[in-house]
């Protein structure tokens, strides 16, 4: 990924690009949903070349993240998303059991009861916000 994201920040290096680990805690998706945040916080106040728009990605638990980020960001810094292969439904992907339960274990609890981790759910708000 690194040489990816060096040739999407340009040869002059004028684009901001930013790899961000995040903490799998299981059970506690809001560990991986607060490193997010403060990245995007420290990425606005300190990436030079910073131009007030996001464009978050993310593959497979990354763009089930990357989604959830879009969502949760001011709709005027949210300049689109790419999630490849994400989980867009959180609920389906509990009841089919996949990855071994890798639903159950990231919420530590049902998908039912934490709408707010839901991509399905979020769509709505990405929509209103007309991010791409």
């Amino acid at each position: 990924l690194r040489s990816l994201a060096a040739h999407i920040s340009g040869a002059d290096g004028g684009r901001c690009v930013a790899l961000v680990e995040y903490r799998r805690v299981p059970g506690l998706p809001q560990a991986a949903s607060s490193d997010l945040l403060s990245a995007a916080t420290h990425l606005q106040t300190h990436c030079q070349g910073f131009q007030g728009r996001f464009i978050v990605a993310g593959h497979s638990a990354g763009g089930h993240l990357a989604i959830w980020l879009a969502a949760h960001l001011p709709a005027a810094s949210v300049g689109g998303v790419l999630a490849l292969a994400p989980v867009l439904d959180l609920q389906l992907a509990e009841r089919l059991r996949l990855d071994d339960d890798a639903v159950a274990a990231f919420l530590g609890g049902r998908a039912v009861d934490m709408p707010e981790m839901n991509p399905r759910l979020m769509a709505a708000v990405l929509r209103e916000r007309k991010v791409r």
